[in-house]
Formats: C-alpha cells, sequence, structure tokens
C-alpha cells in the first residue's frame, strides 16, 4: 500500500502520441523532464517509477499509465 501511494512521477510532454502507450518498460529518465518546471526528475524518483513498474508486473508504459 506504501508503494501505491507515494507520489509518483509522469512524462506528461512525452506522452505526444496514442503509440507511446505501446511502449514496453519506462521511457528514459530524459523523458520526464517538464518545461513549465524547467526541471527533470531524480535518480531516485526513477527508479522508484521503476520500482512501481517492476511490482505491478507492468508489461507496456500503458500498464503503468493505469495506475
Amino acid at each position: 500500500m506504501e508503494l501505491i501511494c507515494k507520489k509518483g512521477v509522469y512524462p506528461y510532454e512525452w506522452v505526444d502520441d496514442n503509440e507511446k502507450f505501446k511502449q514496453e518498460g519506462l521511457p528514459p529518465r530524459k523523458a520526464f523532464y517538464s518545461k513549465l518546471r524547467f526541471a527533470g526528475i531524480s535518480k531516485e524518483e526513477y527508479k522508484h517509477a521503476h520500482n512501481v513498474y517492476n511490482t505491478f508486473k507492468c508489461k507496456t508504459f500503458q500498464d503503468y499509465h493505469g495506475l
């Protein structure tokens, strides 16, 4: 429960077409860069995203998106 309740990260600007949802695995860390915040995510945040992806046995980015 703690894993899913922790604030996660999402590559809003990277998701620019439906084909991205078919991608297997998370996009690279640089895809989480936000032009609005002028910042990316930390290594720890990316590690958490991978942990969520793997723990919930996601196969594609769409699986991660649906969490």
